[in-house]
């Protein structure tokens, strides 16, 4: 009987040992995200920016110029949009300034997580759209 009990407390020791995670998997994090650099040429202006996240959401849009409005949409499954523009009145954005730590986002799952966005760049009436990769974004912890 002795043998009996000790198989059923390792049985249930290994169990619900197994069970237990230790560390931070899959754990919420907050970040502040810088849109890249876009070498503007001559009298290039950015007219807009779009950010496309998936698996977090936008937490705060903490640089938004003057003139520009931004809406957030979703969520579509997993995934949450962020168009910010410039007034249809000429409020482009000449000064990268802004793009610096633009939105805090929340990664809810780090595995799945991706950022991807554009950049509607236009000098009089030529225009061109700069796509940017999870690779060309600046993200660092949020304070």
């Amino acid at each position: 009987m002795k043998i009996l009990n000790s198989i059923w407390i390792l049985v249930l020791v290994v169990a619900f040992g197994c069970a237990h995670t230790h560390g931070t998997v899959g754990a919420e994090s907050y970040h502040s995200v810088t849109v890249p650099l876009v070498p503007l040429v001559g009298s290039e202006r950015i007219d807009s920016i779009e950010l496309v996240l998936n698996a977090a959401n936008f937490s705060a849009i903490n640089r938004l110029p003057e003139g520009w409005t931004a809406q957030i949409t979703g969520p579509v499954g997993q995934t949450y949009t962020l168009i910010a523009q410039g007034s249809p009145k000429g409020a482009a954005l000449w000064n990268h300034r802004y793009l610096e730590n633009f939105v805090t986002i929340n990664i809810k799952e780090p595995l799945n997580f991706s950022i991807k966005g554009k950049l509607v760049v236009s000098a009089s009436d030529k225009q061109r759209t700069v796509v940017l990769n999870s690779s060309d974004f600046d993200l660092k912890p949020a304070k």
